[in-house]
């Protein structure tokens, strides 16, 4: 049985406001900007928030009643679900983060070419599969936590890179923090992966699945936002 109410509270009611606040502040900025005062946009931004709140809040009263959930609530109850998804809202982060702001200091700050800040850039997804492949390996000979440490150490010492970046030490500096951050990135991702689809029943695999990535994406939008 499909359920489309719960499709419509996940997906649909959470754009609407999204979308709205998106295009009004568009044209208060690019077309008007005497349009709204700095308190209006307060009170818009906090209309956006209630509104998503609520769908949010619907969309888990919802599920807790219909008979086949298309987000089952008992999923958050186990601990290794719970972990893999809130690290997928890390990860998300992690590389939305550095695809947003490394290319714009290199040229914005030091003054580089485009093709810099995207060779700079790239650094990250070299790293990213590199660092997934022996991921797979490793965790055959060793085991789901000891890959994602490796990958969370790979993570704070790019970031740390990335915290003190400087003119004077230039685009190798930002290439090798990106570098870094990619191999903690594919460390990460996979163990958690597979541990989500291990501790998950057979049943709510998929949907287990779909959850995880959807976390990913949101912080990819929360970021870029």
């Amino acid at each position: 049985q499909c359920d489309w109410s719960s499709d419509v509270c996940s997906s649909d009611l959470p754009v609407i406001p999204v979308a709205s606040a998106g295009a009004g502040a568009r044209y208060a900025i690019e077309i008007n900007p005497r349009l709204l005062s700095k308190g209006q946009r307060y009170l818009s931004l906090q209309a956006v928030n209630v509104g998503a709140n609520t769908a949010g809040a619907i969309f888990a009263w919802h599920e807790r009643r219909t008979p086949e959930p298309l987000l089952p609530v008992s999923l958050w109850s186990n601990p290794v679900i719970r972990t893999c998804n809130l690290g997928s809202l890390a990860i998300g982060a992690s590389s939305m983060g550095v695809t947003v702001y490394l290319p714009t200091y290199i040229q914005g700050v030091l003054g580089q070419s485009a093709y810099a800040a995207g060779v700079s850039l790239s650094f990250m997804s070299i790293g990213w599969p590199v660092a997934s492949a022996v991921a797979g390996r490793m965790m055959i000979r060793t085991s789901y936590r000891q890959t994602a440490i490796m990958g969370g150490f790979f993570l704070m010492v790019g970031a740390m890179m990335l915290a003190f970046i400087d003119p004077a030490r230039g685009v190798p500096w930002g290439s090798v923090a990106a570098f870094l951050v990619g191999c903690g990135l594919g460390f990460v991702n996979s163990p958690f992966m597979v541990a989500l689809q291990d501790a998950a029943p057979w049943n709510v695999r998929g949907v287990a699945t779909d959850r995880k990535s959807t976390r990913l994406n949101s912080s990819h939008t929360d970021i870029s936002r």
